[in-house]
């Protein structure tokens, strides 16, 4: 498989994820978490395998660059492109918990 389809395969998985970790926080929310203090700690843990997860696609997936310049380029489009893709993926969640669970 070539590279850029390996890429685009991982941020599509990586995208989706996003409204399923929010469907399945959502839920442990209204039925295992009561407090406060644990709904916290579940949500920041939830961000960090989001972040965790698109590391492990930036190293698997993004090609090596020779040089300096090149590995701060791809890095740079691929922050903005995760960025824009989460954003859009955080309104799919929002949306698709409020359909599921109500307000």
């Amino acid at each position: 498989m070539k590279t850029a389809w390996r890429l685009a395969l991982a941020v599509v998985a990586w995208s989706l994820s996003i409204p399923v970790m929010a469907v399945i926080g959502s839920w442990l929310d209204r039925s295992v978490f009561r407090s406060v203090e644990s709904q916290t700690v579940m949500a920041h843990t939830m961000e960090a395998a989001i972040v965790l997860l698109a590391a492990l696609v930036y190293w698997r997936c993004v090609p090596h660059a020779p040089d300096l310049g090149r590995r701060v380029i791809y890095l740079a489009v691929f922050v903005v492109l995760m960025m824009a893709i989460g954003y859009f993926m955080i309104d799919a969640a929002v949306v698709l918990v409020t359909l599921l669970f109500g307000l």
